[in-house]
């Protein structure tokens, strides 16, 4: 290779190391160190663990930058942290049970088909496809760009009954008093959360009820455990790009508290427009 071939190279791949960015890095002291489990069936567990030591860029098998999500997967390399998020009013809830879920996953014991939401009867219509946790580009399936954010997830409460506003939705909802809703729109659907596991973080949006319960507002508004009892008493479903972005294993455990929109930062959360 001669010197100019190769001074284009070393600086090519200057500038895709300066561009590299996954999930933000999270605040160890806040949860403890990370806790592995075993393998999820339907994926890959990461080859790159996280040392409880050290700071290391998330989603090692994904994107090396989350504005581009169809670029194909990269190993990432560690990178400085990120500023620290900004507080939030909202309460933590801790070592919570997580199991994997995703638009258009087929019916299964217990739990109806996901090609609708319990807001959306048109859910992977809207996506653009089947959210297939197998095959991945990314954060992204890999068969198409979705049209929705791939960083969803599900909690066991639901705002509305049968198309109306639930008595206790406008008491239990934190930020029902924020604006003005119409009648069947849902207070909570698209509401941020920030979820962390040991050192890594991920942003995503609540748009499905569940696992199993409906009506859990004293666990997810408040500092109760969750009241199912199925899947070693899972309280929340997370999409594959959450799954891949943490790391998560099996079923796993996390911890999690609502934000405000404007106190989400940019991530492969929002890059999927």
């Amino acid at each position: 290779m001669n010197d100019k071939r190769q001074s284009g190279l070393l600086a090519l791949l200057a500038i895709i190391s300066m561009s590299l960015a996954a999930c933000a890095t999270g605040d160890a002291n806040a949860t403890g160190d990370s806790r592995p489990g075993v393998a999820w069936p339907t994926h890959p567990a990461p080859n790159h663990p996280v040392p409880p030591s050290s700071t290391v860029a998330l989603g090692e098998t994904t994107p090396a930058s989350p504005h581009l999500l169809g670029a194909g997967s990269a190993a990432i390399k560690p990178h400085e942290s990120l500023p620290p998020a900004r507080a939030s009013a909202y309460p933590w809830h801790r070592d919570i049970t997580t199991t994997l879920f995703w638009i258009g996953e087929p019916a299964g014991k217990g739990s109806p088909t996901n090609a609708s939401s319990s807001w959306d009867e048109r859910w992977q219509t809207h996506f653009g496809g089947v959210d297939d946790p197998h095959r991945r580009l990314g954060y992204r399936p890999a068969d198409f760009r979705p049209k929705l954010n791939p960083f969803y997830i599900a909690l066991p409460y639901n705002d509305l009954r049968n198309g109306k506003r639930r008595p206790d939705a406008a008491h239990v909802v934190p930020w029902a008093a924020s604006r003005a809703w119409g009648p069947a729109e849902s207070m909570c659907k698209g509401r941020w959360l920030r979820i962390v596991r040991g050192q890594r973080v991920a942003y995503a949006q609540w748009d499905d009820v569940g696992p199993f319960v409906t009506d859990d507002a004293s666990y997810v508004f408040g500092q109760s455990r969750p009241r199912n009892t199925s899947n070693h008493a899972s309280g929340l479903d997370v999409s594959p790009a959450v799954r891949d972005c943490l790391g998560l294993r099996g079923i796993d455990t996390v911890d999690w508290q609502f934000v405000d929109e404007a106190d989400v930062p940019d991530g492969p959360w929002k890059a999927w427009r």
